[in-house]
């Protein structure tokens, strides 16, 4: 899951983008490449670099790398540590 300039502001204002949960493993997603071809050989028919992609726009001038299963952990830790869930009712 890639979290976007525009999700890490809105959290950002609720002081969530602190990057500081003790469960996460983010990376900033720089560069994506598509490859084509099977079992010849393949090459690669487009890179796109999301480096700095909203360098002056953003506090957040970067593309987030967080597994899905990571990203909903630390929104239900937040949401508990807020008193508005529960324990027992949370997956986790």
């Amino acid at each position: 899951m890639v979290v976007q300039a525009r999700t890490l502001e809105f959290y950002g204002q609720y002081g969530l983008a602190d990057g500081k949960s003790s469960n996460e493993v983010l990376s900033r997603a720089e560069t994506a490449h598509v490859r084509e071809g099977g079992s010849g050989g393949s090459r690669e028919v487009l890179s796109l670099s999301f480096k700095d992609m909203g360098a002056g726009l953003s506090p957040y001038p970067f593309a987030l790398a967080y597994p899905q299963d990571d990203h909903e952990r630390f929104l239900i830790e937040k949401l508990k540590d807020a008193g508005l869930l529960k324990s027992s009712g949370a997956r986790s």
